[in-house]
Formats: structure tokens, sequence, C-alpha cells
């Protein structure tokens, strides 16, 4: 490889998952960024290099995973914010979340519907509950979102 910077690569990390004795004692793998070096006025500032994500212990080969997740990340990863694109709005995310907890609240009525034509009372009163669950999160989240109290 040439001397060219890597945002992201791999190597071993003292993270510890679970703290059992065979854990403790494995090998961690870990994609680590680092931001590319800038120069300054005073000389050059190098980004601190830490773990973004660790790879799980279930897995077979986990620097090869790493290794190919890291290669993908970097081929596709701009620090010029000229090229990246734009970051979504808090907003955004959450009206995303109230519109998943929306389809989530009609599915269940529907379900509910299907409950109570079939005479499965149990299932109908779950999906009751589970259709008011979604509907609240939907409207709280909707409220937090424009500084409201849940």
């Amino acid at each position: 490889m040439s001397g060219e910077h890597q945002t992201w690569s791999v190597d071993s990390t003292a993270y510890l998952r679970n703290l059992d004795q065979e854990d403790l004692r494995a090998e961690c793998i870990a994609v680590h960024y680092q931001s590319a070096p800038k120069k300054t006025e005073r000389g050059t500032s190098i980004g601190l290099r830490f773990p973004t994500l660790i790879v799980a212990g279930y897995v077979e080969k986990p620097r090869e995973v790493a290794d190919k997740i890291a290669a993908i990340l970097n081929a596709h990863w701009s620090e010029d914010d000229a090229t990246t694109p734009p970051a979504r709005s808090y907003a955004d995310g959450v009206e995303d979340a109230a519109k998943w907890h929306d389809d989530e609240a009609a599915k269940a009525r529907e379900s509910e519907r299907s409950a109570q034509l079939l005479g499965f009372w149990d299932r109908m009163a779950h999906q009751q509950k589970l259709a008011a669950f979604h509907t609240t999160s939907a409207k709280n989240l909707r409220l937090l979102s424009q500084g409201g109290k849940a």
C-alpha cells in the first residue's frame, strides 16, 4: 500500500465485548476511523484514531470481514464537504420514525379486524394494544420534534 491516507483501517482493539473468560482472551477486531492529516499554521494536525465498528465474536473470519467493510468505506468516503452528501436533519429522521409507527399502527388495526372476524379475541386485544402503542409513539415523536412535551 502506498503512503496515501486511509480514513478507515482494520486492527485489533482492547474493547471488551461480553467479559467472559474466552472473550477476554480472544482478539477483538475493529474498523477504525482516522480523519486525514490537515496542514495548519503550526504544522500538521493528525486526528485521533479510534474503533468505530467492533466485529462480533460470532463472525468466523473477523479480520476478512472488517477488511471488506473498511475497503467499501474507503471507496465511498469523502471528507471533502463539497462531495459529501448533506446530512439529513434530525426532524427528517424523527418524521421517518413517526411514519414507520403510523404504518405499524395501520397493520395492527388491519390484523385486529381480521382477528375480530375470526373470533380470536385474545389476538384482537393484543392488536388493539399494539395499534395504540404505535399511534401514541408516532404522536409523541411528532410532538418532540416540534419541541413539545410527549
